[in-house]
């Protein structure tokens, strides 16, 4: 590395002779040797702390040495939000990417270890529309236009078009799984953002009792001509798949085909504020009430934890408590195990009589 002035000029140069970095001439734009000298000095700190694509921007003449000088002495943030303007790349494209590799079967999400759902791809790309709406430049936008004024903006808009908490929290979401992804899977420098979740009501306690799913079985369509067991069997011979495979692939899994069979079934059956999603929370429920246990519900509705089972705690039939207190009770007291020696005596005499 080293600092003289060019003779056609009186302004210095910094040259950079790095072993692994391209052979770089950048322009000081000062007549100040002390100055230049601050600038080579500031160009072997980026180095020695790994910054080669501020290096690499500064050889492809898309930042000013003098520039990132100012920025690494001053704010170090601003010299990444001047990187991420530069380097940014554009939004629409890189979207539509992220929503293939979200398909794609070989894809694994680091919270459930399995594919991502169709659904949730489907949920994604209608936040990233409405993300779109209100970008300034829409798809044409880049990485570096997603700021905190811009996560204002668009709070500010989906509050004044009536939207719940949780739906805009929902296409937050969206948002930072893609930088997320963004950051892990591209190796993009994606400053930190905090984005605080709005607040949403109490989760939705609305299930079907044992009469309501009478009425809804009466107001669905019957069209299957033949039993449903057969028309599945026939459709696992058709759509072969393993464990973590979807039961019914495209074209299948349309969700929206299904609510709206869902809706004109519960319009029929005067079922009000049901979804298809609460066919689901319904079976959790009457499992509880049977007397499920928790980690079994768990497994059966695929929680990720039985935390997330929890919630059908408060349905459990109180009179299981009774009795599982009273199995405590005699295993803290010595006479379960009392009672687990007379059963294996009575065999053992049993057997001798034999």
């Amino acid at each position: 590395m080293s600092v003289f002035k060019r003779p056609e000029s009186n302004r210095y140069v910094v040259e950079v002779r790095w072993r692994g970095v391209p052979r770089l001439k950048l322009s000081t734009g000062s007549t100040s040797k002390v100055r230049a000298g601050a600038m080579e000095r500031t160009l072997q700190a980026l180095r020695d702390i790994g910054r080669f694509d501020v290096l690499r921007l500064l050889g492809e003449g898309k930042l000013r040495l003098a520039d990132v000088h100012e920025d690494y002495q001053r704010d170090p943030a601003a010299l990444q939000q001047r990187v991420a303007t530069v380097a940014s790349p554009v939004l629409g494209p890189l979207v539509d990417e992220w929503l293939r590799w979200l398909e794609s079967p070989a894809v694994l999400s680091l919270k459930t270890r399995r594919p991502f759902s169709l659904r949730t791809a489907y949920r994604y790309r209608e936040s990233w529309q409405r993300l779109f709406r209100i970008l300034p430049r829409g798809r044409e936008a880049t990485l570096a236009d997603i700021t905190k004024g811009f996560v204002a903006d668009f709070r500010e808009a989906r509050r004044r078009e009536g939207k719940a908490g949780s739906t805009i929290n929902r296409d937050l979401c969206a948002l930072s799984a893609f930088r997320r992804w963004c950051a892990e899977e591209r190796d993009f420098a994606i400053p930190a953002l905090k984005m605080a979740r709005e607040r949403e009501p109490a989760g939705r306690e609305r299930w079907l009792s044992a009469e309501e799913l009478k009425d809804l079985e009466i107001a669905t369509p019957r069209e299957l001509p033949e039993p449903l067991a057969r028309v599945l069997a026939e459709h696992l011979t058709r759509c072969p798949g393993g464990p973590s495979d979807l039961l019914f692939p495209p074209p299948f899994s349309d969700y929206r085909a299904a609510r709206r069979v869902f809706a004109r079934a519960c319009r029929l059956a005067s079922l009000h504020d049901a979804t298809v999603h609460d066919l689901r929370h319904t079976f959790a429920v009457h499992a509880a009430q049977s007397g499920v246990p928790i980690p079994r519900i768990q497994k059966l509705l695929g929680h990720a934890t039985v935390a997330m089972a929890m919630r059908y705690m408060t349905h459990a039939p109180e009179a299981y408590f009774a009795e599982d207190a009273a199995r405590v009770a005699g295993s803290l007291t010595g006479k379960q195990d009392r009672e687990e020696e007379a059963r294996v005596e009575l065999v053992r005499a049993g057997l001798t009589q034999a």
